[in-house]
């Protein structure tokens, strides 16, 4: 049962005696209750024998590594709500966006300050805190708040909402740091989310309060995602037809169909294209470059 004065109890998992006494130390420095286990399997009763308010957990570890005990703790009701910040001395995004995918809360690189770490911790215990929502609706426009600013907040506050954005076609449904739902025109999940950014203007409203959903993932996991694929497309697209030029449909290209359909559009910007045609934004590109490459459609300036 929790009680106001008391202390939060984090756990700390790892198979490094210094790196606990490096955390204890900062741990308690701060106010804080600290645990301590060597294995997953040690971590398990640990957690059964006390309350835990949150786990720092080492990926790297013999018999039963850090997702594998990752794993066990959202399969289990009784733990699954527990935040876990990663602790990794590999400094790799695929490590980071693999454990923010499968519920992490953060993901820490060694070496780290005790500044920073309590920091992080600070804001995981903030976000996992049940607080009173807001009602209503807020009203904003991306030109002053942009989507990755917004999407922020929500991963910090930990509050829950249903987002629109009129302009776009666009709905999100936010809650605890995650996204539970994306939908952009008839696009879900992850490419209606980068079509979002892809598109990124217009108006927003926010309407706070909890509701039902999915998970498409963790906030920070797919921002991460949508920041990786956007700069590998936009520099493509700057490559294939640099800012201000236009494309222009060739006789050749009349005879295929999925360009045929939109012959009325062109001249047109190869970003505008993209989001009009019937696949992914990332297979649409594919396949302009190579009617490009082919002479069915033309570049100008």
């Amino acid at each position: 049962m929790n009680t106001p004065n008391r202390k939060k109890s984090i756990l700390c998992i790892d198979d490094d005696k210094a790196m606990h006494v490096l955390l204890e130390s900062q741990l308690v420095i701060s106010g804080y209750h600290s645990l301590h286990a060597m294995s997953g399997k040690e971590a398990l009763i640990k957690i059964r024998e006390h309350q835990v308010d949150l786990i720092i957990l080492d990926i790297s570890m013999p018999n039963m590594d850090g997702f594998q005990i990752l794993d066990q703790l959202k399969m289990d009701g009784s733990t699954q709500d527990i935040p876990v910040i990663f602790l990794s001395s590999l400094n790799r995004e695929n490590l980071k966006v693999k454990g923010l995918e499968r519920g992490a809360d953060d993901f820490i690189v060694k070496p780290f300050t005790g500044p920073e770490l309590i920091a992080r911790i600070k804001v995981v215990l903030r976000r996992n805190t049940p607080k009173r929502q807001p009602v209503g609706d807020v009203q904003g426009n991306l030109e002053d708040l942009g989507l990755f600013e917004l999407l922020h907040m929500f991963s910090f506050s930990g509050k829950c909402a249903v987002v629109t954005f009129p302009e776009m076609d666009g709905e999100l449904i936010v809650g605890h740091g995650f996204i539970l739902s994306v939908r952009q025109g008839s696009w879900k999940d992850k490419e209606a989310l980068l079509r979002l950014f892809f598109l990124e203007k217009g108006s927003f409203s926010i309407n706070y309060g909890e509701r039902e959903g999915g998970r498409v993932g963790s906030i920070e996991s797919l921002l991460l995602y949508v920041s990786s694929g956007l700069d590998e497309l936009n520099e493509q697209i700057n490559v294939l037809a640099p800012k201000g030029s236009m494309l222009h449909l060739s006789s050749r290209g009349e005879d295929c169909h999925e360009i045929a359909m939109l012959k009325d559009s062109f001249p047109i910007s190869l970003d505008t294209l993209i989001l009009s045609m019937s696949d992914s934004l990332s297979a649409n590109f594919d396949f302009v470059k190579e009617a490009l490459q082919n002479g069915k459609i033309t570049v100008k300036r």
